[in-house]
């Protein structure tokens, strides 16, 4: 009986010491809202808004409004083109100030303007 009141206290500690490391691990002050420009010298920018809306820049001329979720690690966002719908998933990082976000074409990092 002796021997469990001491292995309890070990195995409480490890499942609290998983628990405290697993939520610490995503930044809640870190966020995908903002101004991005992208780091490759293409000239695109990103604009997420709060609202879930944003606003995408190409070579500073074209620009397209679109709507996007997050739910994890996957960013989806979701254009309308000729009044139909498209949408991109992919996924992304948001680490020191750069979001980098990855789907089947490859990988762009952004550097956070405002």
């Amino acid at each position: 009986m002796k021997r469990r009141f001491r292995i309890l206290p070990l195995v409480l500690l490890a499942v609290f010491s998983f628990m405290l490391t697993a939520c610490g691990s995503q930044n809640k002050t870190q966020t995908i809202v903002g101004k991005w420009k992208s780091s490759d010298g293409k000239e695109s920018v990103y604009e997420f808004r709060e609202d879930k809306s944003g606003t995408m820049t190409l070579n500073g001329t074209v620009s397209k409004d679109f709507t996007y979720t997050v739910e994890g690690d996957k960013l989806k966002i979701t254009t309308e083109v000729l009044k139909q719908k498209q949408e991109n998933e992919c996924t992304y990082t948001l680490e020191d100030g750069k979001l980098t976000i990855k789907d089947n074409l490859g990988s762009v990092t952004y550097n956070k303007e405002s």
